[in-house]
């Protein structure tokens, strides 16, 4: 059931760029809920690679790890603090989304990739 439930329930941030707003929300069965707040004073954007290690487990077995290469997309505010955008394979999506909140924002872009 606890499977079920992920594949169902979704988390994320929702970006209202014309507003200056954003919030973080959870999609039930497609049905957004979180509260819009105003989008801080963002210094800049990055782009970062990093790796995402999953385990697994079947039948009380050995657990088994795999870990894959994945790109998230920050927007860095009060020198330190972030709001984490999009986490990602698709290095061609997060580049063009940053490209684009970056322009919208008149914002550096930083990239941290291969």
């Amino acid at each position: 059931m606890g499977i079920a439930i992920n594949f169902l329930m979704q988390k994320g941030v929702e970006l209202d760029l014309p507003n200056m707003k954003y919030r973080e929300l959870m999609s039930w069965y497609g049905i957004k809920f979180g509260k819009w707040k105003q989008l801080p004073d963002i210094e800049y954007i990055s782009i970062f690679e990093t790796k995402k290690s999953s385990r697994f487990r079947a039948g009380g077995g050995n657990a088994t790890y795999i870990s894959e290469v994945i790109f998230k997309l920050n927007m860095f505010y009060q020198r330190n603090k972030h709001i984490t955008l999009l986490a990602t394979k698709n290095k061609d999506k997060v580049m063009e989304i940053a490209t684009i909140i970056s322009q919208e924002l008149n914002v550096q872009l930083n990239i941290a990739t291969k």
